[in-house]
């Protein structure tokens, strides 16, 4: 019986699952993961990602025929197989998510793309094989091939869709004809969208206001922290110990020595984790501007965590 995918020890199928598997660039290690494999047909990478020792896979598709084979082929207590479409996907969130070979079926691709990133992890892998036009607009085009007519989107249109669904991508596998499809396919690895905290550090005079400023133009939001420290300071109220010392302890016009005493009072972390909340999840670019100690800025990192990626410039 001829099968769609090339399978170890079985007759060459309809793909080369094989060298499909090189261009998918599937992470080797995937101790304790959950994956989700959209359209996984008859269960070829499913059973690849068990080999790299993922702890559970979920594959859906449509096909019954398909998912018998699957289940016959790659019996695994920490494989499930369920016959439904991925207008609905199953319930969950998944550190892995394939979908492979499958996109130009769907006419929203958007609305998918959406809802995949809804079931990602915050540290999650999304890999997304798909064949795109050539062609500089960001359009949908229909192509003849041997089972019909059907829509595939440019190039531009797929990375204009991954934006808008809230994913980072990198293009992992070049534009390629792949098996009989007319259609060139590329490989992307995507990550769920966070906020990139810019902290532009410094002494007085080096240079980070200036730096500063040709960043904001770009910025969601600018967060000063000499403006930060002076409106404490300047308040009619205080609430906290971060603030009593601020407004008690604070030389106008030498801020310098605030920001060091936040740390040798043992306010560091009062002062890091109200930083923090300047941060929304919404933000696209941050740009933290001014004096910060090194204990303060690995302390921001750490607060951050997954929600934001954070870089550095200049140092205290």
């Amino acid at each position: 019986m001829t099968t769609h995918q090339t399978h170890e020890g079985g007759e060459k199928g309809q793909t080369d699952s094989s060298y499909k598997l090189t261009r998918l660039k599937v992470p080797d290690n995937l101790t304790g993961k959950s994956v989700l494999d959209i359209g996984c047909n008859e269960g070829f990478f499913s059973n690849q990602v068990l080999q790299r020792d993922a702890a559970k896979v979920v594959g859906i598709d449509m096909d019954e025929k398909f998912l018998s084979q699957a289940k016959e082929r790659y019996n695994d207590p920490r494989a499930t197989y369920l016959l439904q479409g991925w207008n609905n996907l199953p319930d969950g969130m998944f550190d892995l998510i394939l979908w492979t070979s499958a996109m130009h079926y769907e006419l929203d691709p958007q609305k998918i793309l959406t809802d995949i990133a809804s079931h990602l992890s915050p540290d999650g892998t999304f890999i997304l094989e798909c064949g795109v036009q050539i062609a500089p607009r960001k359009e949908m085009l229909y192509s003849l091939r041997h089972d019909g007519g059907l829509w595939y989107p440019t190039l531009p249109l797929v990375e204009n869709m991954l934006t808008r669904a809230g994913f980072s991508y990198r293009m992992v596998s070049q534009a390629e004809l792949v098996g009989t499809d007319p259609i060139p396919r590329v490989v992307f690895h995507c990550a769920r969208r966070v906020p990139t905290v810019m902290v532009v550090a410094g002494t007085t005079g080096a240079g980070k206001s200036d730096l500063a400023s040709q960043l904001y133009p770009s910025a969601t939001k600018v967060i000063s922290l000499d403006h930060f420290v002076a409106r404490i300071w300047n308040a009619k109220w205080v609430h906290t110990p971060l603030e009593k010392f601020i407004k008690e302890k604070t030389d106008p016009n030498s801020l310098g020595g605030t920001y060091e005493g936040i740390d040798t009072n043992d306010l560091t972390e009062a002062y890091i984790t109200l930083l923090c909340k300047g941060v929304a999840a919404t933000d696209e670019l941050v740009v933290i501007e001014g004096y910060m100690t090194d204990p303060q800025r690995e302390l921001l990192v750490a607060k951050l965590g997954t929600r934001a990626r954070v870089w550095t410039v200049g140092r205290a």
